[in-house]
């Protein structure tokens, strides 16, 4: 087993954020070592040890596993920090749709951004699980100072009576939220966020439909 547990086989502590980066300790057979990977978040500390257990297991050397590992910027759509025009803002895309995705992914991104606006841009997906997963979805934006959901990407499914993305903001500000905005169609979120977006913002873009291609046009509002 490895985690953050003093229980654990393979053990996480010390762990730290300086930017878009995160450093911690790992002990393994009787080894201590500090090790890094260039994305933010306790999860990506454990996810870094679960790759650095699986190296260590096929008997490659553990320092130049970890010395690779320092470099590695992580893959498309997970805390991608997006090329920008001149506006001193950062804008991410993220896959995270699920709320446990999306609430480690906020907690990454708060570190990251400490004093920061940050606006969680937020694209539901699939109706069936807009329906089975609302309540969940009820305190999982508290780290972002806005929060703008747009219109459920349906991802083949068919449209379910009372299952709207609206509601689903009326649910988390019901939930304490204080500045969440319905804004509707990816046009329409590209269009708010060229009126709302202030410099040194940063917007983290969220989901597993189409919004990807909006972060882009997002983090080029200026070009």
């Amino acid at each position: 087993t490895y985690g953050l547990s003093p229980q654990a086989d393979i053990q996480v502590s010390e762990v730290s954020t300086d930017g878009l980066s995160t450093q911690f300790t790992l002990r393994l057979r009787g080894r201590s070592l500090r090790a890094g990977v260039a994305l933010p978040g306790v999860h990506q500390a454990l996810n870094a040890t679960a790759a650095l257990a699986i190296a260590d297991e096929l008997g490659l050397n553990l320092a130049q596993a970890c010395a690779s590992l320092a470099g590695f910027e992580g893959d498309a759509r997970r805390f991608q920090l997006l090329p920008t025009a001149d506006a001193p803002k950062d804008v991410v895309d993220d896959y995270a749709h699920h709320p446990s995705e999306v609430a480690h992914t906020l907690t990454a991104a708060r570190i990251a951004f400490s004093e920061r606006r940050l606006i969680a841009a937020f694209q539901p997906h699939r109706f069936s699980r807009v329906r089975d997963l609302t309540e969940r979805f009820g305190t999982v934006f508290d780290q972002a100072d806005e929060v703008w959901i747009t219109d459920i990407y349906p991802a083949g499914e068919a449209p379910i009576p009372g299952i709207r993305a609206e509601a689903l903001a009326r649910h988390i500000r019901a939930c304490g939220h204080r500045r969440v905005h319905y804004v509707g169609s990816q046009a329409d979120l590209i269009a708010y966020a060229r009126s709302e977006l202030k410099d040194n913002d940063a917007c983290l873009c969220m989901g597993a439909g189409d919004i990807s291609q909006s972060a882009m046009a997002i983090a080029n509002l200026d070009a």
